[in-house]
């Protein structure tokens, strides 16, 4: 049987280093992997991006640990060296921040790397033995602004004001998130202008909830446009008691969690932007067996698109998701 592929998000309690936590899954009779995963978080979608993994790397005849960082990028970088005495050859790595990535490579000392889901700020990190399996995230801004452009347009108004609900500080994809949607607003000829400062909700629903419904009193906005569906419907269970839906009030989000598709079909939801959790997660483990095994990095990979800003990257398409499409999905 191969060895075990470590999905690392901290192999530190295994080795006796406490940064990091939440172990699953059974290393080989050794103790070594020679494939580790540092994943940031847990959040709603990293999840189901980690299902997912777990899932294509049993397809590929792995077995699986895991461990959680906990979004802090000092536990993060103590993972490494927990990955390093497990006898790792291949890492990959869920960025707990996108400037993070010049420091990790420092300590990772010839380890080959998969970037996922979350890229590195600079691309020039990226090379024949450290890549990234991911998307545009401008595109999912982009096709936000572009289902609210077309709401707007409808209704007859060229000036709106928005609730932008954003994500984690220090993410390279929280800042093309919110470009993608404002640039495709003005682009369209909407005149849009924020209703009050962003609301940084770091990604989480019940922080969205409780930033909605602590805002001034007063407070009015003709859109919500949420970096993704975790804090959309987190507005959305904020707004509740008041009656507010899609038709009153467009709501859009990224990522197409469960819960966003139940929105979407009840009209709560105007849009959402799909990411492919499961190409993500096929994409990253089929990167880091290659890369194992000495071949390109994306050999034998399907339905991904070279990257235009680096050719050690590919990306998988958004699809914008509404109530007529979403039973598609």
């Amino acid at each position: 049987m191969k060895k075990v592929l470590s999905l690392t998000l901290g192999l530190c309690m295994l080795l006796g280093f406490t940064g990091c936590g939440g172990q699953t899954g059974t290393p080989d009779a050794e103790g070594n992997a020679d494939i580790a995963l540092l994943m940031a978080e847990r959040d709603e979608f990293l999840s189901v991006l980690e299902q997912n993994i777990e899932s294509e790397a049993a397809k590929a005849g792995y077995e699986l640990q895991s461990y959680d960082a906990g979004a802090d990028p000092a536990k993060q970088m103590d993972c490494i060296a927990a990955a390093k005495n497990s006898g790792a050859k291949v890492l990959i790595v869920n960025l707990t921040e996108s400037e993070l990535a010049a420091n990790l490579l420092e300590e990772t000392e010839g380890m080959k790397v998969v970037f996922v889901n979350r890229c590195p700020a600079d691309r020039s990190l990226l090379n024949e033995n450290t890549v990234y399996i991911g998307a545009d995230e401008t595109t999912s801004g982009r096709l936000q602004g572009e289902a609210l452009a077309a709401y707007f347009e409808a209704a007859g108004k060229k000036q709106i004001s928005y609730l932008l609900l954003s994500g984690r500080d220090r993410l390279e994809h929280t800042v093309l998130r919110t470009q993608g949607a404002l640039v495709a607003l003005e682009q369209a000829g909407i005149q849009a202008t924020p209703a009050v400062e962003p609301l940084v909700c770091d990604y989480d629903r019940a922080k969205a909830q409780t930033a909605v419904e602590n805002l001034p009193a007063g407070t009015t906005y003709d859109c919500i446009i949420s970096n993704n569906d975790a804090m959309a419907l987190g507005a959305l269970a904020a707004l509740e008691p008041q009656g507010d839906g899609a038709e009153a009030l467009p709501v859009v989000g990224v990522d197409l969690l469960d819960d966003a598709k139940v929105a979407l079909a009840e009209g709560k939801m105007l849009m959402t932007a799909r990411q492919d959790a499961a190409g993500e997660a096929r994409g990253a483990v089929r990167a880091a067996i290659n890369l194992l095994e000495g071949k390109p990095f994306d050999e034998g990979m399907e339905g991904v698109t070279p990257a235009a800003d680096s050719e050690y990257a590919v990306y998988l398409p958004f699809e914008a998701v509404t109530a007529q499409n979403v039973s598609n999905f």
